[in-house]
């Protein structure tokens, strides 16, 4: 940039610009403005001329504008702009422009009041006293003229400021200083400095950027973070204060606490909250603080003060449990008992110590507490327990008098006694209960007291006069068991049996002896008792026992006849058997049953008697005759299996089979016999059975398996004809055929198959048969027929070769040719081309069609020249 007049007063100003385009992208000048800053010394309207531009200076256009806030030595600036006739400005570039500017009524400028004024008047120097903009970007122009950011807001958090400034006009980005180290950079005039310590001091400096220009730093801007949540908050209490601290908090100025919803500033830590009543709640939150605000509060925090004294504690007692009770204290959440000098908990104004010892003395004293503490003890109080139940009671009988007495119990001063239901109070040990009568049952209960109270009746318990002798004795026996019965007698709990030398206690009458020797005799003596004692024996009573059951019996059976022996058994005078449900008395062993059917079923039962009676019946005896032979066995062959069936043979349990020299135990109706050999023949013989025995075998049948699947050795086709050769399976007595879907019976291999259509598939099966059934088909196997002879046989020839070619043989998948006497495989097509060959050169040609199963018969001779050359 340059003036061309440089005199210090003028009327008329002469800046010229030099624009160069140092980078390597074509700029478009409609885009491009530049500003020359001056003092305008006046308010006259102005005038602007391009005297001259390379882009022309009808291109060149310019306007004046007022400063919004004046700076040294400008109040004004010019700013120039280009029309779209000035093209663009390639890289490496430059674009002249001559201006002058003057006020209308042309009054003087004092350029040294100048900030764009330059003292070189004719030599272009490098200037940044102008500005230059592409769009809305200064690329151009000193830090002056960029002009610097002034910070209008600041707004703190816990853990992040938010920043708000004026823009700078040319400006593309900020950078956002803090403390003297550049944080961020941002492309608009705020910005959020985050993750911040809570109550930390930050001094901030923005300048604005852009590609070319960094400006200068703002004034700073000094902030603290408001500080974090107060903790290590402790609180303690008495009935009438409660006391509450925490930790400092970092970059905290003052604290302010809330105190059941009512707010208190700037307080002291710790905070005493005074003349509170005991056992109420009070609930607390703090806040801290700084220059930049409060920060957040605590959560709520709630306090009891301690519980007052309890007083008026009342006790009822019983023998092992003493309970206390009293008023509820206000504010207290549970209350602490030292009972005998341990100590209880109870969230209720009562407490029910238990397991106590009876007749003993207790000390203990209550106090309320609650979560901030224990309020001090109530007066000490001393409780006994009840007496415990008398035990140790001791009574004797004759039969007429009782005498109770018992051991004394710890802790009573007295003694009740109940007899029969009537109460005698006071009374001491022993208690004596006179003129009875014998066999008399009298009931008691004791109870011991004190001071505190009357403990609880023992179990009522009896005593009876002794009782007097056993009359009206009767007898009966049993093989196993004696049955004796009496008249009761009065007073009696129970009695005593003596036999031999052993000696039986029961409760009443009869007397049962169980586990006895049948027929035998058996001297008893009985007498009463009760828990007084026993009374006198009894006469003696004497009996036998009945017979036992008769055992060691064995059954033989044949086919219609039935034996039936025993041992003789002890005692025994005499025998009964049941033959049926028919009785038959005074049988001798073995009994004879005869005249049975076969495989019938009968039953038996024997007693054993004599002069005291039947003994008991044996367990029924069964047996069965043998069963008959089996009758109208079928058999069933497979390949290797045989199903035999018979009708069922009545009375049995069982069936056996042997098959040739294997027998086949217990076997079902009908069997299967598997894992025999195809084509096999068998001897097979059936027979039933029972618990009885074995009865006889069938006569033997003889039965063949069906033979095994045939195996096809070997097939062979000619154009008409198929012929099939398999292996004969063992067993068979003959042969079918399945070729497509034509059956043929009875055939023998080798089997020639005529009448066969040329060139087709055919599928074949054989199977094996015999007097055992007929087997199973082979697996499919095909074969084709050998293919025709072709026809329309047609020669093409030229000067070189000759064109054969033929109709499509039906079942063909490839053709021979015979050339020169020999066969040259022509492929799947009906073609083949014969090249190579001389002119007027006559040649013979024979053609044949072939298929998996061969070649066939060659077509006739087909005689062919080429053509001229």
């Amino acid at each position: 940039m340059c003036n061309t007049k440089v005199h210090e007063d003028t009327n008329t100003l002469y800046p010229r610009y030099i624009l160069s385009n140092t980078g390597n992208v074509p700029i478009n000048l409609q885009d491009v403005r530049i500003r020359y800053y001056y003092t305008i010394d006046g308010n006259q309207e102005q005038n602007f001329w391009c005297d001259w531009s390379n882009v022309g200076s009808s291109n060149v256009i310019g306007n004046f504008v007022k400063l919004s806030e004046p700076i040294e030595k400008a109040d004004t600036y010019l700013e120039i702009g280009f029309k779209s006739g000035a093209g663009v400005i390639k890289p490496g570039s430059k674009v002249d422009i001559h201006t002058r500017m003057a006020k209308t009524d042309w009054t003087k400028y004092n350029q040294t009041n100048d900030y764009s004024y330059t003292y070189s008047k004719h030599d272009y120097i490098i200037w940044d006293k102008v500005t230059a903009f592409i769009g809305d970007e200064m690329v151009w122009g000193d830090q002056t003229l960029f002009g610097k950011p002034l910070i209008l807001l600041a707004e703190a958090q816990e853990n992040s400021i938010q920043l708000l400034w004026s823009p700078v006009e040319g400006a593309t980005g900020y950078d956002a200083q803090d403390n003297g180290t550049v944080v961020d950079s941002v492309y608009s005039n705020s910005y959020r400095h985050i993750g911040l310590p809570a109550g930390t001091f930050h001094s901030y400096r923005i300048r604005a950027t852009s590609s070319m220009i960094t400006g200068s730093w703002s004034d700073t801007y000094d902030i603290w973070t408001l500080p974090d949540i107060p903790c290590g908050i402790v609180t303690e209490a008495t009935e009438n204060d409660i006391n509450i601290s925490w930790d400092q908090v970092t970059g905290a100025t003052g604290y302010d606490i809330e105190v059941d919803g009512i707010l208190f500033e700037n307080v002291e830590n710790p905070f005493i909250h005074s003349n509170l009543q005991p056992g109420t709640i009070h609930y607390y939150r703090i806040r801290a603080k700084n220059s930049s605000g409060c920060g957040k509060w605590t959560e709520i925090i709630n306090k009891w003060t301690i519980p007052d004294m309890v007083t008026m504690v009342n006790s009822y007692a019983t023998q092992t449990v003493i309970v206390a009770y009293w008023d509820d204290v206000i504010g207290a959440t549970a209350y602490d008992i030292e009972f005998d000098g341990r100590m209880l908990e109870e969230p209720l104004p009562i407490v029910s110590v238990t397991d106590l010892k009876p007749g003993t003395l207790h000390r203990y004293r209550v106090r309320a507490k609650n979560e901030s503490g224990a309020g001090v003890w109530s007066e000490e109080y001393s409780y006994w327990t009840v007496p415990d139940i008398v035990t140790s009671i001791f009574s004797s009988a004759s039969e007429r008098q009782i005498d109770i007495s018992w051991d004394d119990v710890i802790g009573a001063t007295d003694y009740d006694i109940e007899v029969d239901g009537e109460i005698f109070d006071d009374q001491p040990s022993p208690y004596i209960y006179k003129d009875l009568e014998s066999g008399t049952r009298h009931t008691f209960r004791l109870r011991a007291k004190n001071s505190s109270g009357i403990g609880y009746w023992n179990e009522s318990f009896e005593v009876w006069t002794l009782p007097g002798s056993v009359e009206g004795v009767e007898a009966q026996g049993m093989q196993n068991t004696i049955f004796i019965q009496w008249e009761p007698v009065r007073g009696a709990s129970s009695y005593e049996v003596k036999q031999g030398d052993t000696i039986t206690e029961i409760p009443s009458s009869p007397f049962i002896h169980e586990g006895l020797i049948p027929g035998t005799l058996y001297n008893y003596l009985i007498r009463a008792k009760n828990s007084s004692g026993t009374g006198v024996w009894s006469d003696e009573v004497s009996l036998w026992t009945i017979p036992d059951k008769v055992n060691d019996t064995t059954i033989e059976a044949t086919e219609t006849e039935i034996e039936v022996f025993w041992n003789e058994v002890t005692g025994a005078t005499g025998y009964d058997i049941e033959v049926d449900g028919v009785l038959f008395e005074d049988v001798s062993s073995p009994y004879i049953h005869q005249g049975l059917l076969e495989g019938t079923k009968h039953i038996y039962k024997l007693r054993a008697k004599n002069s005291s009676g039947y003994g008991f019946w044996n367990d029924e005896l069964v047996k069965w005759t043998l069963p008959a032979v089996a009758e109208n066995i079928t058999i069933l062959s497979g390949e290797t299996y045989l199903a035999v069936e018979w009708d069922e043979v009545t009375g049995a349990t069982g069936y056996d089979i042997k098959i040739d020299d294997i027998q086949l135990d217990d076997v079902t109706n009908p069997q299967a016999i598997q894992n025999l050999s195809p084509g096999t023949e068998y001897v097979l013989m059936v027979r039933a059975k029972n618990t009885s025995g074995l009865g006889k075998w069938s006569d033997g049948f003889s039965v063949w398996t069906i033979p095994d699947i045939v195996k096809i050795l070997n097939m062979n086709a000619s154009q008409t004809c198929i012929e099939i050769q398999w292996e004969n399976a063992t067993g068979a007595t003959g042969y079918d055929i399945k070729i497509g879907e034509q059956l043929l019976n009875d055939v023998e291999s080798p089997f020639l198959y005529q009448n066969a259509q040329p060139g087709t598939e055919y599928f074949i099966s054989v199977r094996a048969k015999n007097s055992g059934g007929i087997g199973r088909w082979c697996d499919e196997q095909s074969i084709w027929t050998l293919p025709d002879i072709p026809e329309n046989i047609i020669t093409e020839p030229t000067s070189s070769s000759v064109r054969i070619s033929w109709d499509p043989v039906i079942g063909a998948t490839g053709y021979d040719i015979e050339v020169y006497g020999t066969a040259v495989d022509a492929g799947a097509q009906g073609w083949y081309i014969h090249d190579g060959l001389n002119s007027n050169n006559q040649q013979t040609y024979r053609v044949r069609a072939k298929n998996s199963s061969g070649d066939g018969d060659w077509s006739s001779i087909v005689a062919e020249t080429t053509l001229p050359g």
